[in-house]
């Protein structure tokens, strides 16, 4: 099973410069107000609060199926995966199936990302926990339990009830050549769901 595209920051970095400055040396501004109407997601932060992902510890959901998902607000191929889980979320009970977002390599002061995470959250209408990578020791933490994460974003992990690793995901899950995040996870879950 090919698990592709993946978000790799040194392999991004040119294409992503690229993407901010084309719109900025050629935009000339349009809008139905007659004004800007660029929208900036941190100055229109909600009240949504984003914990430090060292307060997330699989062990602690033992006896819970854990999907566990790194990824950024930047990585396009996150994007793609984040409505899959918003789904996932309510296919299962709560009480059975935890889904967990950590949010990895994003740019700014803790405070602007913690906005920014938090408008991202509302936009998108995530109804799980998100948790912010600050220092990045989740990340490298769980990159030594199951060694891929180190090659980009977005990356899922699945835990079954005794807390190991069941399966991993580098980046947005395929099934038969097709992306089908929301897919490929029912059926991880499932599959360890019908094995209790």
């Amino acid at each position: 099973m090919t698990t592709l595209p993946t978000c790799s920051r040194v392999r991004l970095m040119p294409l992503v410069i690229c993407l901010i400055l084309t719109p900025l040396l050629t935009h000339t501004g349009c809008s139905d107000s007659g004004g800007a109407s660029q929208v900036d997601l941190a100055s229109q932060a909600p009240q949504i609060p984003v914990p430090d992902a060292t307060q997330f510890d699989v062990a602690s959901h033992t006896g819970k199926i854990v999907v566990v998902n790194f990824w950024a607000t930047w990585c396009g191929p996150c994007r793609i995966e984040i409505p899959a889980l918003v789904k996932l979320r309510e296919s299962f009970a709560a009480d059975e199936v935890i889904i967990v977002g950590i949010s990895t390599g994003e740019y700014g002061s803790p405070e602007q990302v913690r906005n920014k995470l938090a408008a991202f959250i509302e936009q998108k209408d995530i109804n799980y926990p998100i948790f912010y990578d600050e220092s990045m020791q989740v990340t490298h933490q769980y990159n030594e339990m199951a060694p891929f994460l180190h090659a980009g974003i977005p990356a899922t992990m699945v835990f079954d009830r005794q807390g190991r690793v069941h399966k991993r995901h580098l980046g947005v899950p395929m099934y038969d050549g097709q992306l089908d995040p929301l897919g490929v996870l029912q059926r991880d879950i499932q599959g360890l769901l019908d094995q209790s």
